[in-house]
């Protein structure tokens, strides 16, 4: 199980719900996204209770925010990290290059490292997808910035089979975190019957890669249950067990925001401890 050194409050914005993919088990839901000037207020907010930022979506690359926001960010004193798809890392280096070395941690979701597998999923961009070895070259990348390397992979019936031992031995990610693909509540952005899993299945995936143990952060889908704080695009906080939606920041204070949203402060512990 991985552990890091210290305890950080970090809370998952999902700040943007565009993406230039459609994985078909992603759950953000729909709501408006904020302009850049309400954005900034809502870091103001998040000062003073949390540590860190990690920005996720949808996609964050494809959102203008996403540079002006990191910025602030650490202005402001945050630790700052990002999950995304990689596709507009490795393919817009010209854009992004610039911001790498601002965050401490970046995160890259690699499903499936079969070309088919990634299409079937929806983790493509207009059925082009990055390779094996694009993906290589963007870790390699991302370590050479002097980031951690995150390296998140759902785990889902079309991905269970697959060997990513080979792949970490290359890359060597600082953290692996493998989740059982999970069925959210409310409302589906589309219907994944069929990539659903038990969690003895969930369980031989994650033993087929013990060797990587000591990096491994693994969550089936009860340790995902509120365990986390996940903000959304709206500036409500989420509760992904039950589906409820608290008050938005721009209009309340974070304290009483937060006392809508159950989240488990042993699971949150174990989670970034």
């Amino acid at each position: 199980m991985y552990n890091s050194k210290q305890f950080l409050r970090t809370v998952n914005w999902h700040f943007v719900n565009s993406c230039n993919m459609s994985c078909k088990y992603c759950f953000v839901s729909c709501c408006k996204e904020l302009p850049l000037e309400e954005s900034i207020s809502v870091l103001e907010k998040l000062k003073g209770h949390f540590d860190r930022i990690n920005f996720v979506g949808g996609e964050p690359t494809v959102s203008s925010k996403l540079i002006p926001l990191v910025k602030k960010a650490k202005e402001y004193g945050f630790i700052v990290s990002m999950v995304t798809n990689g596709f507009n890392l490795y393919h817009k280096p010209e854009t992004f290059d610039e911001i790498l070395t601002d965050f401490s941690i970046i995160g890259i979701s690699i499903d499936s490292l079969n070309e088919n597998t990634n299409v079937l999923i929806g983790r493509s961009v207009k059925n082009s997808v990055l390779s094996r070895d694009d993906y290589i070259d963007l870790c390699k990348k991302i370590k050479l910035a002097g980031c951690k390397l995150k390296i998140n992979t759902v785990v889902s019936r079309v991905n269970l089979d697959e060997n990513f031992n080979d792949f970490y031995e290359t890359v060597m990610p600082d953290r692996i975190k493998l989740l059982q693909v999970l069925r959210p509540a409310g409302r589906l952005k589309q219907d994944y019957t069929d990539f659903l899993i038990e969690e003895d299945d969930y369980l031989e995936f994650v033993q087929r890669h013990h060797k990587f143990s000591e990096v491994i952060c693994s969550e089936n889908n009860e340790l995902m249950l509120n365990s986390y704080y996940i903000l959304n695009s709206d500036a409500c906080f989420l509760d992904n067990k039950s589906g409820c939606i608290s008050g938005s920041l721009l209009e309340n204070d974070l304290k009483s925001v937060l006392k809508n949203v159950y989240v488990d402060e042993n699971k949150y512990r174990a989670r970034y401890a």
